[in-house]
């Protein structure tokens, strides 16, 4: 009964914790009087009523205090549940700062309980749960597994000022993730500072045109600084993760999908994905714009280049010239583009169909652990599901890839020695998405333009502006088609391509449709001209006059809401570059038979892609046939290859030719534990990115609060020196009296 009991649910176990405990109390209560016999058969029914107590024993126990598993399976029913009451539950723990420090301990014994099991896995699927359900619960977890490391307590010493600075902007905290161990990080080696050179050349360029007593824009105001020479340096306080292996990629895709971005503003959140932006998405994201830019260069070359002519000739074209579409369409026996094109097709369908694989075996393997372990683990393969997948297939890359492959098919499909209109148009497509395949990873670059960037397409996604952009379109479309019903001299597409051109933008061509040129007001009589010129004129006030300045206005509103957050936004693509990064990791096919160093990585992905391109010199000279298809079939391959050898460079330098540094490994094990200490500035503060304001009731209300709870600390202490005196009055006063009775005493004897 008791093993059945343990596997009931959550709730129906502690109702019948009561009765088990009280059964068990009774029944170890009974004595032994019925078993005096002194047969064998008596004593073997005395020997097993003494067992049958021992066991019971073991079952008040656990009735009475039940294992942290419970505490789990419970907290995760109640975020399916009812998510609001238990935030409501935990601000009121928050609130008082007794029951803030009981929920701490009780917290940090359960992660001890599963960590002496080898099972902080599982707490780790359990917070990526928690995350995708009750995801501001998760995040006051999550900041109380960091526990603060006092100066008299690190064992490595401590350091309370750091150098924070960054490439543009201070980072609030620097991070490390190391096995439980392990000798302290050497002094840097000459190739190490040789890979930081662009990084330093850029910093002390822009120190250049800086004042020296000007601070640097950070991500956290009111910055404590030290000395005037050195304006990116902090105050700092240590911080380490209680839970071993907390960078876990269960951990990144249930913040991919939550529903809450107040999340991103929590420390510990944010000290997760600084700690793997550092050590791998740099590299990631540099690696990647640059061979986007590679792309972009060899399109343009493609496209600026007329069929005949010498690269770039379409700049100096003349008028007349540009007039002959003839004379102006690039070539379409272009090999040696159509050869790095076609490599990078391929390496980016290797690359999605390696996501898709690496995502559906996660997703395999949050279902498996769901069979295992039903009620802890019910909820993650929900965050391994088809909206992440579509949010990992359906991107700009698979875009970028569709219209290349189709303008590749379409160039070997026709004939001619000149690209055809449509297929000039589907080159200048694909440059344009080029130019975004570069520029989109370097937007979660921390600077000014990304964050705007992002505070930009935050705006543009508010309800508001859609609602109101749907109610113009509507009543936009509902007038044109009123006025082509009285206009006979238009077709429908001229109509709205002349609306727009009037209505949302004041153009004269628009206003002259509207039959709102003045010389021809004298000139034109009729009922038909004056219901066409007091129906635009109608229509110009309406939609140009107010309808455009309201949406204006309600933009420049939602902008301004928008940018109070943006470092939200800004922190979840981070995430989803992060959770891409992760997924696209390859090295691990290679970790039964080789664990290659960066350097080896480096050399060889750089010798592949040295060869394919010299590859394609014999291909001007050779003609189309046999021998060239050869050639660049090969030097597809081997470009290919470089590539993708070349994108796990950051895993590499990760790895540094052991598998052990993996940090994130297909199969997880339990024995190694990385633990991740941050080292976050002491001004770090939730409200900065939240948006709210210092002179805010709510700011004003928190501090009141923290103010009182100082105060409140400070009357506990005095009181209890108070307490502590008296004792020590009560005890000199016994003492004095005892010293004169021992007196008296004497002097009585005497």
């Amino acid at each position: 009964v008791c093993s059945s009991v343990i596997r009931w649910p959550a709730r129906l176990q502690h109702a019948c914790y009561f009765i088990m405990a009280n059964l068990a109390k009774s029944l170890l209560e009974s004595n032994t009087k019925d078993f005096t016999d002194v047969t064998p058969r008596g004593k073997a029914k005395a020997k097993l009523f003494c067992q049958g107590r021992a066991k019971l024993s073991q079952v008040s126990l656990y009735f009475n205090d039940p294992p942290p598993s419970t505490y789990m399976s419970e907290l995760m029913s109640d975020a399916n549940k009812n998510p609001a009451a238990l935030w409501n539950e935990a601000n009121n723990c928050l609130a008082s700062r007794e029951l803030k420090e009981e929920v701490a301990g009780r917290w940090h014994a359960i992660l001890a309980w599963y960590d002496s099991r080898n099972q902080s896995g599982l707490v780790a699927d359990m917070m990526a749960q928690l995350i995708f359900l009750a995801p501001k619960v998760a995040g006051v977890l999550l900041d109380l597994t960091f526990k603060k490391i006092e100066p008299d307590d690190a064992e490595d010493g401590f350091e309370p000022y750091h150098d924070l600075s960054g490439i543009f902007l201070n980072d609030p905290m620097t991070c490390d993730y190391k096995l439980a161990g392990s000798p302290p990080t050497p002094l840097p080696t000459i190739p190490q500072l040789w890979s930081h050179l662009p990084e330093m050349v850029i910093r002390h360029a822009r120190r250049l045109f800086e004042p020296p007593d000007t601070r640097r824009d950070s991500p956290s105001p009111g910055a404590r600084k030290l000395g005037a020479s050195n304006p990116n340096i902090y105050e700092i306080a240590k911080y380490k993760a209680i839970l071993p292996n907390i960078l876990d990629l269960d951990i990144f895709q249930s913040l991919t999908c939550t529903w809450s971005e107040e999340i991103y503003a929590k420390m510990s959140v944010q000290a997760m994905i600084y700690c793997a932006w550092r050590h791998l998405m740099v590299g990631f994201v540099g690696i990647k714009a640059g061979l986007s830019a590679a792309e972009m260069l060899t399109l343009l070359t493609w496209g600026m280049t007329t069929a005949g002519g010498t690269p770039f000739d379409r700049f100096q074209l003349t008028g007349s010239q540009r007039s002959s579409s003839a004379t102006s369409n690039s070539p379409r026996h272009a090999i040696t583009a159509w050869t790095v094109l076609a490599a990078i097709s391929l390496r980016d369908l290797i690359n999605l169909v390696w996501l898709i694989l690496a995502y559906h075996h996660r997703w395999r393997l949050a279902r498996a652990r769901w069979m295992d372990r039903s009620v802890c683990l019910g909820y993650l393969q929900l965050v391994w599901g088809w909206s992440g997948l579509f949010s990992v297939i359906f991107t700009a890359d698979s875009l970028q890839l569709v219209i290349r492959v189709c303008l590749l098919t379409a160039i070997i499909l026709a004939t001619g020695n000149e690209l055809s209109n449509t297929l000039q148009a589907m080159l200048s497509a694909a440059f344009f998405m080029s130019v975004v395949g570069m520029i989109d990873p370097l937007r979660v670059i921390a600077c000014r333009v990304s964050l705007s960037r992002m505070t930009i397409r935050t705006a543009v996604e508010q309800a508001e502006v859609g609602h109101f952009v749907f109610y113009v379109a509507f009543w936009f479309m509902a007038f044109i088609t009123a006025w082509e019903i009285a206009d006979r001299e238009s077709t429908f597409p001229a109509a709205f391509v002349f609306g727009v051109r009037a209505l949302v933008i004041g153009d004269g061509d628009g206003l002259d449709f509207f039959n709102l040129k003045a010389d021809d007001l004298d000139s034109s009589t009729g009922d038909p001209y004056n219901f066409k010129v007091w129906a635009g004129m109608g229509g110009m006030m309406v939609f140009f006059s107010y309808l455009m300045n309201q949406l204006i206005a309600i933009f420049n509103n939602t902008y301004d809401s928008a940018q109070k957050k943006m470092w939200l936004r800004f922190h979840a693509a981070r995430v989803r570059e992060l959770r891409d990064c992760i997924l696209s990791h390859k090295l691990c096919l290679f970790h039964n038979l080789w664990s290659p160093s960066r350097m080896q990585v480096l050399c060889f992905s750089s010798g592949l892609l040295s060869f394919g391109l010299l590859m394609l010199i014999p291909l001007h000279s050779l003609p189309f046939g046999r021998a060239a298809v050869i050639i660049s079939m090969t030097s597809i391959l081997l470009m290919t290859t470089g590539a993708l050898l070349l994108e796990a460079f950051p895993f590499a330098e990760l790895m540094k030719g052991n598998e052990d540094n993996d940090w994130f490994p297909m199969t997880q094990d339990a024995s190694k534990r990385r633990y991740l200490r941050v080292f976050c500035r002491t001004d770090f503060d939730e409200n900065f990115f939240l948006g709210v304001d210092d002179s805010s009731e709510q700011a004003l209300g928190e501090k009141l609060e923290s103010i009182e709870g100082q105060m409140g600390e400070r009357l506990e202490r005095i009181e209890d020196q108070v307490d502590e005196l008296g004792k020590r009055m009560n005890e000199m006063s016994e003492h004095i009296s005892t010293q004169i009775t021992l007196l008296a005493q004497r002097l009585g004897s005497g």
